[in-house]
């Protein structure tokens, strides 16, 4: 086979031009590039995603105790606003 079209592994029928309706189908699903684009962001956006994800796992224990600091961060700071004289 010299290639996907024509295919020259079998003889073309007499009366055809040597290419059959799935040939000519195939041909045209191979070349059409419409929605080409919003296919390519979605897997873009999905391998962000995935490493996104991955990148978390790896870190959690480290993303755990940081967002545990910031909530008691901003836990300690709202307590004082609300009650100033209270100690800090």
């Amino acid at each position: 086979m010299t290639g996907l079209f024509p295919r020259a592994d079998l003889p073309p029928h007499p009366n055809s031009t040597g290419y059959g309706q799935e040939d000519v189908m195939i041909r045209k699903l191979w070349n059409d590039e419409s929605g080409q684009g919003l296919t390519e962001y979605a897997l873009l956006t999905g391998a962000v995603a995935s490493m996104v994800a991955a990148l978390a796992y790896l870190f959690r224990d480290q993303l755990s105790t940081m967002l545990t600091t910031i909530g008691n961060n901003v836990a300690g700071k709202a307590a004082t606003v609300n009650n100033p004289t209270a100690p800090t």
